[in-house]
């Protein structure tokens, strides 16, 4: 049976990822990984330049990034545990965007509402779980099972 893809971004991106040549391939020699996008590629090529890693600064983590931003997210997350997103309610604060929004959503919001149907979920989960189930239009790769991505 084709998966459904709820948009046709979600298609595209499906198809390119899984069926589409991948052009760019990794120039290290013995290293024979292949890529449809080009900054996929190129986080991939820091991986073979220790150079070009970025190592945590604790001493007690081995942790190592392929990117300035994900080492920065890293030690925020792991090692700081700074809580820089305010409620603007309340006093509830947290260390990550989305569980802000889930907090606003569930504390301060009238829920979540379906925008084909039209019903309401107090949950973010169930919302979710609707969602899926929720009859809609929705695109379909014909050529394989993978699950979306």
């Amino acid at each position: 049976m084709p998966k459904k893809y709820k948009t046709q971004t979600n298609l595209y991106s499906h198809v390119k990822h899984h069926h589409s040549v991948h052009r760019y391939t990794c120039p290290e020699d013995g290293c024979c990984k292949t890529f449809a996008y080009r900054s996929k590629l190129d986080l991939h090529v820091s991986t073979h330049k220790p150079s070009l890693l970025y190592h945590c600064p604790s001493n007690a983590c081995k942790s190592v990034c392929s990117t300035n931003k994900s080492l920065k997210a890293h030690v925020r997350h792991q090692h700081t545990h700074v809580k820089v997103y305010n409620c603007s309610v309340c006093s509830f604060h947290t260390e990550n965007h989305a569980s802000l929004n889930n907090h606003m959503r569930s504390k301060h919001s009238t829920g979540w509402m379906c925008d084909l149907c039209y019903q309401k979920f107090q949950l973010q989960t169930s919302y979710y779980r609707h969602v899926k189930k929720c009859v809609g239009p929705k695109e379909q790769c014909t050529g394989c099972v993978y699950p979306l991505l």
